[in-house]
């Protein structure tokens, strides 16, 4: 099921603070931009706007949306079926569809909001989460205690003024007699907009079908391409608002967004990559093609987050190689994942044991990979991948990347020739294999020394 969370307020804060900038400045002339400011010319491709109040009426007089009052509280004053009705109306304008079919709305008190958030659950990406932990704790990147799930779910708050169920087709909202203020109607068009492109592309079928896949990479890069869309439209929303509500969204951003984080900044960015990664794809989209263009890339998906993190190579049509899935069966051990990292999950891989910006330099040649997690009753863990570079000289510098990886971060020293590449290995550190053959590349890395020298022998770099 699909959930408005708190990665997605930690994604837009910075987004939506610089952009109210120049609305919280006096006397400002000139605008600095930065990589998250949103100037005012990036907007300017929507669809002719309407009458807002003449909308809202016809809305409210053909009874578009249906608002289900709460079972155990009283119906909701009088003006508030209006006013969603009026922000349904808006989500529709400003993103240039209209439902098909009303959409259904639950209007619910605080303790049955919280209860149906939590019946709801997050995009799940259980299987991504415990493979790469499991590789992750091989490399020594995480502590053998740490579970990138469980950091999900610290992060991972109830929302706050509404949600999307796409299982159910329901939008979620809470009740508010007295009205909803500037960054609660924002956060209910991002709602309605999730509700609106999933009815007209049907993205919550594929969604599921990846996640029981584990298919990392393009479900990684299908919930940046919806949570993009509606993170761009909601600033959209909010960017039309007076000096004053605009302020008032800053002020509300900054105080629920918390000083600090109990995750590591690392793994924070991969939890709002569909938010910040997906929202400046949305923008590159629409600034250089209209919505129609945003409208196509839910016909013709991106299949990669290389086209996330690239539009120009999404709109050249720069497709991933497949690889193809690994054969590498071991007796006694178990298949934990079997997937795509993609150029995103190499940077978690290992960017952060490389300078700043270094990674992102490194792996901009990624052509495809795939990659296999396998473990024993034990808990030993085998992890293999092979890699392809958009040219030879793109693997080199991967390779490069994981032979100081090996050398200087796990500490096994300067590594010996075996089976045509480099085996790294010290006594009570985990084993680790690097190969390179013209673009193609191999890396295993074991717990288990014997286990990855009888895999080092059977596979070859693509």
């Amino acid at each position: 099921m699909f959930i408005f969370s708190s990665p997605h307020r930690l994604a837009l804060a910075l987004t939506v603070v610089t952009v109210m900038a120049s609305a919280c400045s006096v006397g400002t002339t000139e605008t600095e931009s930065t990589d998250h400011v949103i100037q005012p010319s990036t907007l300017t491709t929507l669809p002719t706007p309407t009458d807002t109040v003449a909308a809202t009426t016809a809305i409210a007089m053909t009874t578009s949306t249906t608002l289900l009052p709460p079972s155990t509280t009283t119906l909701p004053a009088e003006g508030v079926e209006s006013d969603i009705a009026g922000l349904i109306a808006e989500a529709e304008r400003i993103r240039g569809l209209g439902f098909a079919s009303p959409p259904e709305v639950t209007l619910l008190d605080d303790q049955e909001f919280s209860v149906q958030a939590s019946m709801t659950e997050i995009v799940n990406f259980i299987n991504r989460d415990r493979a790469h932990t499991s590789f992750l704790r091989v490399a020594e990147v995480i502590g053998t205690d740490d579970r990138i799930e469980d950091w999900r779910e610290s992060i991972s708050g109830s929302p706050q003024w509404a949600f999307y169920d796409a299982a159910t087709e329901n939008i979620f909202i809470l009740l508010r007699p007295e009205g909803y203020g500037p960054l609660a109607r924002s956060e209910i068009i991002h709602e309605v907009i999730h509700a609106l492109t999933d009815q007209h592309y049907g993205w919550f079928e594929l969604l599921v079908e990846l996640q029981e896949k584990g298919a990392d990479d393009r479900l990684v890069a299908l919930n940046a391409l919806i949570e993009g869309d509606a993170t761009y439209f909601q600033l959209v929303y909010v960017q039309e608002m007076s000096d004053e509500e605009r302020r008032s969204v800053a002020e509300e951003f900054l105080d629920s967004t918390p000083d600090s984080s109990p995750v590591p900044p690392w793994v924070l960015a991969d939890f709002t990559f569909a938010f910040d990664a997906g929202f400046e794809f949305v923008r590159e989209l629409v600034d250089n093609g209209g919505i129609a263009s945003l409208d196509r890339a839910y016909l013709d998906l991106p299949t990669s987050s290389e086209q996330i993190l690239h539009p120009g190579r999404y709109r050249r049509s720069e497709t991933p190689m497949d690889l193809g899935s690994i054969n590498a069966n071991i007796g006694g051990y178990e298949l934990v994942a079997s997937a795509v990292l993609g150029e995103w999950g190499l940077r978690q891989l290992i960017g952060e044991t490389m300078l700043p910006g270094m990674a992102t330099q490194t792996i901009d040649g990624w052509g495809g990979d795939s990659y296999v997690v396998l473990e024993n009753e034990e808990d030993e863990t085998v992890f293999v991948m092979v890699y392809l570079g958009d040219t030879e000289s793109d693997t080199e510098e991967v390779t490069q990347a994981f032979i100081d990886f090996a050398e200087d971060d796990l500490k096994l020293g300067s590594g010996s020739r075996f089976q045509g590449g480099q085996a790294y290995s010290r006594s009570g550190r985990p084993w680790m294999f690097v190969d390179r053959e013209a673009s193609g590349l191999l890396v295993i890395l074991s717990t288990k020394r014997n286990v990855g020298r009888d895999l080092a022998q059977i596979l070859s770099p693509p």
